[in-house]
């Protein structure tokens, strides 16, 4: 079964931005809920986290080898096929959580 997110993406791909729209929003509350089990509940930052990663994946659909083939947003079986939202978000730990920490202090982690 194809994904929902399949042709939005190969549209994308190809420069219609305008479809990326669909998926974006209906991968919102998924990417909140990553990025709060990941900050906490700061909302701010749980927004731009979310707001980051749709930016990430966005910029990462030129290179997408295959955007027909699964859920861009979600994460894969083959951990060496990994798009580049939930890749991006299974870092944020190490990179901005760890920034912010420098800035303010120890966050607490949820």
């Amino acid at each position: 079964m194809e994904s929902p997110d399949a042709g939005p993406a190969c549209a994308a791909q190809g420069g219609d931005a305008a479809s990326f729209a669909a998926p974006a929003e209906r991968h919102r509350a998924g990417l909140r809920a990553t990025a709060i089990s990941l900050l906490g509940y700061r909302t701010g930052e749980v927004d731009d986290a979310a707001q980051d990663a749709l930016i990430t994946a966005f910029r990462g659909l030129p290179v997408l080898r295959e955007p027909a083939a699964g859920d861009f947003v979600n994460p894969p079986s083959d951990p060496d096929h990994c798009p580049p939202t939930f890749a991006w978000l299974l870092r944020l730990r190490e990179g901005r959580v760890a920034r912010l920490g420098v800035a303010y202090g120890e966050i607490p982690r949820a």
